[in-house]
């Protein structure tokens, strides 16, 4: 349990045992601290009270005091057997951490002799609450609620004190207590016991009374117990012994079987607490005597006698016209009409919302939770019969009279619901599924719409590859020829233009040949002229109606406009026309660059900008998208590509650059001299 200080290799000395504890007081103090340090103890003093083997640990225990403090003490079986209440001991053990107080665990018992008794502290039921006198010797005096034998072995009987603080349960080890009479005025001295809570709160006290320690009877029960009015029970009075029993009288209107009663008296109602199982019927009349306690609003009685006096028919309820006046009618039976709001099965039984024209209600049906669900129709006008129960008042700051705010009722049967009008067919329910329906019906019109959308843009998106395949295809085969005539036809044709004109300085001016010779020369410049139409013509038709500024806009444009991305494009400097190869290649590198980021990238906008300048020409296309790897090859069997966009950069003598980091979009710069492009055309 705990360490003696001992040495250890390398010189360094363990922490020295704690002091020894030599009083019980010391002892309790312990549980005052965070963490708990366990003690060995050597303690001197008396037996309080000698207890049978603990149950929950198997060990044996009494509760021993020195003139500090008591303390509960327990040990293995046999230690200290035959120990009496009065004995002189020596303990020699370890305080321990008890399940609520702390403890000892006796390692040794001296006897050494008889010892005086120290005396009992007197207290009262709310210091007792706060669980400080656990384990303690204490007195306290209460009129006796109920008593009762149990031939238990520690505890042979029980009984009930009112205290004025609470109801403390006494368990005596002899019979007295069981004998006590119901409403005399004791005082009692024993030891306390806790109830506590798994994280070792206090909930409640018990007192046990050591055998031979006489319960002392300091008043006996009044001769006459009074004959009280409900409505006057807990009124003013100058007479009467206060917390003593009270007769009233009255006729049953409601009873939950080993539970409560409810009464009436002259329209006045009020809730008895039973303690037996005994049948009881709406009409019978009844004289019950017990103590007044305080209600939610109204008094109750508790501890109770019931004596039958006649069996008559059941009591008729108080009709009203209006919710608010239940208020008047704590414990009483009355009649209200209300429409049905609300119906849930709850595991008593069956909630009711139900309102009226000043507010809403709730009344409570207990079945014995197999019950079939009444028939009662939602938004139905209903007429119920219930006993009236105000709620809870708040606690006020203020003497005097307290209006109370609201009120439940509880039904005692089925039959106390009264349906006086069904709910009209156009009802809120129906509404609710007419409005269900129609939600119901739009978004299979929203999903058939996107689902449509969706499809005719798949369409759309494959057509349009398609084409642009097929165009591709076809400029591909357009630019082949175009080269084919500017290598051999169009630079042949400019050979001969170059002989002739050779040959023009040997040929004398004004001779037929000079004249043929002119005329060979207009024929091949005219011919060389429709060549590099014919080439010129044969370049992209997305230069046809404009420079490649336009032609960039437009493919920008088209390639965006289906998917909805959001697109820019802006020219800086003044454009000017490109050499048709150039043109070509400046569109097709935008082209590519357009076309990936909208279908690759995913991207929702895309800037393009293309920069004249006088020794230069610069075109930036970037994108939101989600980026791409410039190493990674174009897929097989696409013509447009990094590849071809950087062919077409080295034929252009130009820079293609490609800036792309992964979700942070792509930017593609292509950048050529002027010089390139106009080398590039000749």
């Amino acid at each position: 349990m705990f360490l003696l200080g001992l040495p250890f290799a390398g010189g360094a000395v363990m922490a020295a045992p704690p002091s020894e504890i030599t009083t019980v007081a010391e002892v309790r103090a312990l549980g005052g601290s965070g963490e708990f340090v366990e003690h060995p103890v050597r303690l001197r003093g008396v037996v309080l009270l000698e207890l049978a083997v603990d149950p929950t640990t198997g060990l044996d225990a009494f509760v021993f005091a020195d003139g500090s403090a008591s303390i509960y003490v327990a040990a293995q079986p046999g230690r200290f057997s035959g120990l009496k209440r009065g004995d002189l001991l020596e303990v020699r053990g370890l305080a321990a951490r008890g399940d609520f107080a702390p403890i000892v665990v006796a390692s040794g018992v001296t006897a050494q002799g008889k010892g005086e008794i120290p005396p009992p502290a007197a207290v009262t039921f709310d210091q007792l609450a706060t669980g400080r006198f656990d384990g303690q010797y204490v007195e306290i005096s209460g009129i006796v609620r109920s008593s009762r034998e149990t031939g238990l072995p520690d505890s042979r009987a029980l009984a009930e004190l009112s205290t004025g603080g609470g109801r403390l349960v006494l368990n005596s080890q002899d019979s007295q207590a069981g004998s006590l009479p119901v409403d005399s005025e004791v005082r009692v001295t024993g030891i306390v016991f806790q109830q506590f809570s798994r994280t070792g709160q206090a909930i409640h006290p018990f007192l046990t009374v050591p055998s031979g320690v006489p319960i002392v009877l300091t008043r006996p029960p009044p001769g006459d117990v009074p004959l009280r009015p409900i409505d006057r029970l807990m009124a003013f009075s100058s007479e009467g012994a206060l917390g003593h029993r009270v007769r009233i009288r009255g006729v049953v209107t409601h009873h939950q079987p080993g539970e409560s009663l409810w009464l009436e008296e002259d329209g006045h109602g009020i809730r008895v607490h039973l303690n037996d199982s005994a049948a009881y019927t709406a009409g019978e009349a009844v004289e019950v005597a017990g103590f007044a306690v305080q209600g939610n609003y109204s008094p109750e009685m508790e501890d109770v006698s019931v004596l039958r006096l006649a069996l008559a028919p059941p009591p008729r309820p108080a009709v009203l016209k209006t919710s608010a006046e239940a208020l008047e009618h704590d414990g009483g039976l009355i009649a209200l009409e209300g429409t049905l709001l609300e119906k849930m099965r709850v595991p008593l039984g069956f909630r009711l919302v139900l309102r009226d024209a000043e507010r809403d209600y709730v009344a409570h049906l207990r079945t014995d939770g197999r019950a079939p669900s009444p028939a009662w129709v939602i938004a139905s006008r209903v007429r119920i019969s219930a006993i009236c129960s105000v709620s809870k008042i708040p606690p006020s700051t203020f003497p005097g009279t307290v209006a109370p705010r609201d009120f439940e009722l509880i039904l005692r049967s089925p039959a106390d619901v009264q349906v006086i009008q069904m709910p009209p067919w156009w009802n809120a329910e129906r509404r609710l599924w007419l409005l269900a329906g129609i939600v119901v019906a739009l978004v299979l019109a929203i999903i058939g719409v996107v689902w449509k959308a969706r499809r005719n843009q798949r369409l759309s998106s494959a057509s349009r590859r398609q084409a642009e395949a097929e165009f591709a295809a076809i400029l591909a085969e357009r630019n082949r020829i175009a080269r084919e005539l500017h290598d051999t036809l169009a630079q042949g044709l400019g050979a001969i233009s170059l002989h002739l004109e050779l040959v023009t300085d040997h040929v004398p001016l004004g001779t037929k040949a000079a004249q043929h010779l002119a005329e060979a020369r207009h024929l091949t410049r005219e011919s060389l002229t429709e060549a590099r139409t014919s080439i010129w013509n044969m370049r992209s038709q997305a230069l046809e109606a404009g420079d490649s500024s336009d032609a960039i806009a437009g493919v920008l444009d088209r390639l965006t406009d289906l998917e909805g991305i959001e697109a820019h494009f802006s020219v800086a400097g003044e454009p000017f026309r490109l050499p048709p190869v150039t043109e070509n290649n400046l569109l097709r590198i935008a082209q590519e660059a357009i076309t990936n980021a909208v279908k690759h990238a995913r991207a929702t906008r895309i800037e393009v900008r293309l920069v004249f300048a006088r020794d230069a020409i610069r075109l930036v296309v970037s994108d939101n998208g989600c980026g791409i790897d410039a190493s990674v090859p174009p897929p097989v069997g696409s013509h447009f590509g990094l590849v071809g966009m950087r062919e077409r950069a080295a034929e252009t003598h130009g820079t293609l650059t490609i800036e792309s980091d992964h979700g942070k979009g792509t930017v593609v710069s292509f950048a050529f001299p002027v010089s390139a492009a106009a080398h590039n055309h000749s």
